[in-house]
């Protein structure tokens, strides 16, 4: 991030140096809060050293008279909270990396984020660490006109319409500040949510939610696998999902006597669910492999298959399409129908056989047939049966 350098003089290391008395040493890592002034996101900061640096902040303490800043580094090394500036955090001292070999040495650690306002977006309160004690009271009023003075971030854009997700007993909620969401729940009775239905409760479900939908009329928002805003997954042990599928064209499958049902709830054991406006699966280096036990059913206005070879075996293959079958980008040439087009030939080589020599001029022979049932076959054979046997849908190049 670009950086304003907000330290003057009065910045001070949160790494220091002990009395070397035990009896002097603070044991009860009590935490305080603070207010963040700066953090070290990229190496573009001034105070950055190397990749151990991101995640670094800068605060003031609160309720002190001390003014000066100091540093402290992410409590946790798994799952780091990046506060913007202006927000409050908790910040305790734990022991350095050398302790083994000077334990009186200690350093600054910041943990969650204070949840001031009690909303996702943003949890800042600027300037708290220099509230005249007089003013405190008027803090709240006069917040949203410091609030409009106040930069938060060299990028950081405030949002208004981010909702809380409603919990439901037993949940872990993790929440991001733009509507993004992992729920590691359970089917509840009674609930009224979408996952809930004819399912056993207490069955574990965990659903992954990248949306900004925003309801005026709610207090909180619940997952909805058929919204229209951002994507979803959805990890199902048994839940009934309501999907409102895309496209159900199930035209191809009336010849197949095991047809494939297409419901609009799903319930059958443990599922995986994925709904979005647009999903990519891309193998960069090898393939793609899509194994079902009973089908895998595609319903599209479109399908194209580019490869340098395509290879489609089983005991039955259908295809069925309502107006056209192209084979080769140039095809003009229509198909032929195997069966009628052996009948024909069929027919037309039983009236070959018919045929009898009759002895015209000197030197020639000519054949023809006696049978009148014969010449009117080979008429119906031209103009009738030479159409049938070509395809209406099926061309080639």
């Amino acid at each position: 991030m670009k950086y304003n350098d907000p330290f003057s003089s009065t910045f001070k290391t949160s790494v220091f140096k002990r009395k070397q008395s035990k009896d002097e040493i603070d044991l009860s890592n009590t935490y305080f809060s603070a207010e963040i002034v700066d953090i070290i996101l990229d190496a573009s900061h001034v105070k950055y050293v190397d990749h151990r640096s991101i995640g670094v902040v800068f605060f003031r303490k609160i309720d002190s008279t001390d003014n000066n800043i100091y540093q402290a580094n992410p409590l946790n090394p798994y799952y780091k909270t990046y506060p913007i500036l202006h927000e409050i955090v908790l910040v305790f001292s734990s022991i350095l990396y050398n302790a083994d070999v000077d334990k009186y040495v200690t350093q600054y650690y910041y943990t969650n984020i204070v949840n001031i306002w009690c909303i996702n977006n943003m949890n800042a309160l600027p300037y708290s660490y220099d509230i005249p004690e007089n003013q405190i009271n008027d803090y709240e009023t006069n917040f949203l006109s410091l609030k409009t003075k106040t930069q938060f971030g060299n990028y950081f854009v405030e949002r208004d319409d981010v909702q809380i997700l409603k919990p439901y007993e037993g949940d872990v909620i993790q929440s991001g500040r733009w509507g993004n969401s992992i729920r590691f729940g359970s089917s509840i009775k009674n609930s009224g949510n979408q996952w809930s239905e004819n399912s056993i409760e207490g069955a574990p479900i965990t659903i992954i939610r990248n949306s900004n939908k925003f309801d005026t009329n709610e207090l909180y928002i619940t997952e909805d696998v058929n919204s229209k805003y951002g994507s979803s997954i959805y990890l199902c042990d048994g839940q009934t999902i309501s999907i409102n599928l895309t496209n159900k064209k199930t035209d191809a499958n009336d010849n197949i006597n095991d047809t494939i049902d297409l419901p609009d709830k799903w319930n059958d054991g443990a599922q995986l669910v994925y709904t979005s406006d647009r999903i990519i699966l891309n193998a960069r280096k090898d393939r793609i492999i899509l194994s079902a036990e009973k089908g895998i059913s595609f319903h599209t206005d479109y399908i194209c298959l580019n490869s340098k070879k395509t290879s489609i075996s089983g005991d039955s293959f259908i295809v069925d399409a309502n107006k056209e079958y192209k084979f080769g980008k140039n095809s003009n040439q229509s198909g032929m129908l195997g069966d009628k087009t052996k009948k024909l030939i069929s027919d037309l080589i039983d009236i070959i056989l018919q045929l009898k020599p009759i002895t015209g001029a000197p030197g020639s022979t000519t054949l023809i047939s006696s049978d009148v049932v014969a010449l009117q076959k080979l008429t119906q054979l031209k103009t009738i049966d030479l159409e049938q046997i070509l395809s209406k849908k099926v061309t080639l190049e």
